[in-house]
């Protein structure tokens, strides 16, 4: 038996995956896809869960950093944001021209 997976078949698969998450942009979709490698690499590959988590790690703290505070989801918040962080923009300064 088999212990690990061809090289050229995780080849294509991830060829596939590249396409499918530049198509299908939801995070839904990515975090399934993701978990479904996980799972791949703990019982088909026998990689300690342990060992896929630290070598996973840096990359989701690189995707982390491109994610918006929760104070500047949809379009009222990016306005707080901005209010916040430039008091001129708050209404008791406000100075019609």
């Amino acid at each position: 038996m088999m212990k690990s997976l061809h090289p050229l078949g995780k080849l294509a698969v991830c060829m596939i995956w590249i396409v499918a998450s530049i198509l299908i942009f939801d995070m839904r979709f990515q975090l399934a896809t993701i978990l479904l490698a996980v799972l791949v690499l703990v019982v088909a590959e026998r990689i300690s869960p342990l060992k896929v988590l630290v070598l996973m790690a840096p990359f989701a703290l690189f995707g982390l950093a491109f994610s918006p505070p929760a104070c500047c989801s949809g379009r009222k918040a990016i306005s707080r944001c901005a209010w916040r962080a430039n008091p001129s923009l708050q209404r008791r300064n406000f100075r019609p021209a």
